[in-house]
């Protein structure tokens, strides 16, 4: 009985839809394929379904090795005088040529 009814408002639904394909009538496996592929429900259903997976797909990717890479660079206008310290304590002297 509820088949009937179910079948019944598939021909209702679906019947505007026929009558644009030139046709006058369709066989069971027809009307159920035109219900399945614009049922609300079921692309509903469906889109949820891939967003789980891409959940699923998102939370295994975290479990991946993460790599990261960085650059930079400086550039002085003018160059840098450095002296070296040789040994612990004892520091070059200074001059004035060093601050102007």
């Amino acid at each position: 009985m509820k088949l009937r009814i179910a079948l019944i408002l598939l021909v209702m639904v679906v019947g505007d839809n026929v009558q644009s394909f030139g046709k006058t009538s369709l066989s069971l496996r027809e009307a159920l394929d035109l219900s399945l592929a614009a049922n609300p429900t079921l692309l509903t259903a469906q889109a949820r379904s891939k967003a789980a997976h891409a959940s699923v797909s998102q939370a295994n990717g975290s479990l991946l090795p993460q790599v990261s890479l960085g650059a930079g660079y400086t550039i002085y206008q003018e160059p840098k005088i450095i002296t070296p310290i040789h040994e612990v304590g004892v520091f070059p002297a200074l001059d004035d040529a060093i601050y102007n």
